[in-house]
């Protein structure tokens, strides 16, 4: 959701998804790529900015919950036409509630409001 009370929802295949609490740099990206594709962990609690990361490959969508791999356990809810489809899941506009508020957000950013969706 893009914001609280409200959404758009989404259409397509989704593999994975990491929702962070900092606009991640360049570098970040690279080196986000590089730890994922070598299946490592991409940071660790109590300073990790992951809010929620969410992988159907390893973590199958299962009685409307998608388990939060992340250290915050922010499962999302899934609400609309969403189905697993081997190692992703088909949205025909349906989405994933993280549980998170638009304030939490803000406040785990710093108050910058600053956020990322990879």
């Amino acid at each position: 959701k893009e914001y609280e009370g409200g959404g758009y929802p989404f259409k397509g295949k989704v593999w994975q998804a990491l929702v962070l609490s900092k606009e991640l740099t360049a570098a970040d990206v690279s080196s986000l790529h590089t730890k994922l594709a070598a299946k490592q962990r991409y940071c660790t609690a109590p300073t990790c900015p992951a809010v929620a990361y969410y992988h159907q490959n390893v973590q199958p969508l299962a009685g409307g919950k998608m388990k939060d791999l992340g250290p915050r356990c922010n499962d999302g809810t899934v609400s609309g036409s969403v189905s697993a489809s081997g190692d992703h899941l088909v949205f025909n506009d349906g989405s994933i509630d993280i549980g998170v508020s638009m304030g939490s957000l803000i406040a785990m950013s710093g108050g910058s409001g600053a956020y990322t969706v990879a």
